[in-house]
C-alpha cells in the first residue's frame, strides 16, 4: 500500500488539479483471483473502470441473451459491479448494494457498439456513502457479475484497485451547507453557491455512483444554475475549488 499522511493529502488536494483516471482491465483468463491494479487516485477522486472481456463465454459470460447471437456482434449491454473498500485492515467493507440483488449494484455500460468493453465512472466517496468521515481507505475491492446472478462464469474473480491511501472527506450534507461564510444549497433543481469567488468544478452523480455531468464555472460570490439531474430522484452534487470542497445529497424537483 502507498502511504501518505493526511496533512500531505489535504495540501495536495488544495493545490493540485487532477484529471480523471481510467483503470483498464483486460479479462482474458490470465487475471488471477485477488489481482491488484495500481491507481494514482484517492477515494475522494473520480475513477473510471474500463473492463474488456476477451472471451465472452468461458471466463466470464457477457455474450448475448434471448435470441441474439454472437454472429451479429451483440453482447450484454450492462454488467454489474459488486464492490466495497479496504479500510486498512479488511477488504470488502462498506459494500454498495446487496448481493445478489443486481438492481442495487452499480451498472457498467457497454461502450458504443463494442461487444465486450464496459465502463463505470464514479466517485468512490459518493458511491460508498456508508464510509465514515475521516475513514482511511486504501483499496477498492470488486467483482463483476452478469444478470444471471453470479457463480461460475457468471461472475469474475475478485479484483482490487490499490488507491493512494487517504482519509474520506466529510460526508454528504442534505441540500444545505454553510462553512467559513460559504453557503452551498440546492433549491428545486438549482445549485446555489454564495460567498465563493473562484473557479469551481461541479459534478453530478446518480445514487449508483455514475457520473452524469461535470463542468467548470467561475463563481463570483452569488451563483445559481439549474443542473441536469433526474427529477424526483436522489442524486449527488460535488463542488470542488482550490479552497472549497463539498458533496450534497439532493432530490431535484
Amino acid at each position: 500500500m502507498k502511504k501518505i499522511y493526511l496533512l500531505i493529502f489535504f495540501i495536495a488536494l488544495l493545490s493540485t488539479s487532477y484529471s480523471q483516471e481510467v483503470i483498464t482491465i483486460t479479462y482474458d483468463g490470465t487475471v488471477a483471483n485477488n489481482q491488484v491494479f495500481t491507481s494514482t487516485s484517492t477515494v475522494n477522486q473520480d475513477i473510471t473502470i474500463r473492463f474488456i472481456d476477451t472471451d465472452q463465454v468461458n471466463d466470464f459470460y457477457t455474450g448475448p441473451g434471448g435470441n441474439a447471437s454472437f454472429a451479429d456482434g451483440t453482447s450484454q449491454t450492462v454488467i454489474f459491479l459488486f464492490a466495497g473498500v479496504n479500510d486498512g485492515v479488511n477488504r470488502f467493507q462498506f459494500i454498495h448494494g446487496t448481493f445478489p440483488d443486481i438492481n442495487s449494484l452499480g451498472q457498467a455500460t457497454r461502450v458504443g457498439v463494442a461487444p465486450n468493453t464496459y465502463e463505470f465512472t464514479f466517485n468512490p466517496r459518493a458511491y460508498f456513502d456508508q464510509i465514515p468521515d475521516g475513514q482511511l481507505v486504501t483499496e477498492i475491492n470488486f467483482l463483476f457479475q452478469n444478470q444471471f446472478g453470479g457463480g461460475g462464469n457468471n461472475q469474475t474473480v475478485d479484483m482490487h484497485i490499490d488507491l493512494v491511501d487517504a482519509n474520506a472527506l466529510p460526508s454528504l450534507s442534505a441540500n444545505d451547507f454553510i462553512d467559513a461564510g460559504i453557503q452551498a444549497k440546492f433549491v428545486g433543481g438549482d445549485l446555489v453557491v454564495k460567498g465563493l469567488n473562484e473557479e469551481a468544478t461541479i459534478s453530478g452523480y446518480d445514487m449508483l455512483g455514475r457520473k452524469l455531468f461535470s463542468f467548470k464555472r467561475s463563481i463570483n460570490q452569488n451563483f445559481q444554475e439549474n443542473l441536469p439531474l433526474p427529477k424526483n430522484q436522489i442524486g449527488v452534487v460535488r463542488i470542488e475549488s482550490n479552497s472549497f470542497q463539498k458533496t450534497l445529497k439532493v432530490v431535484p424537483q
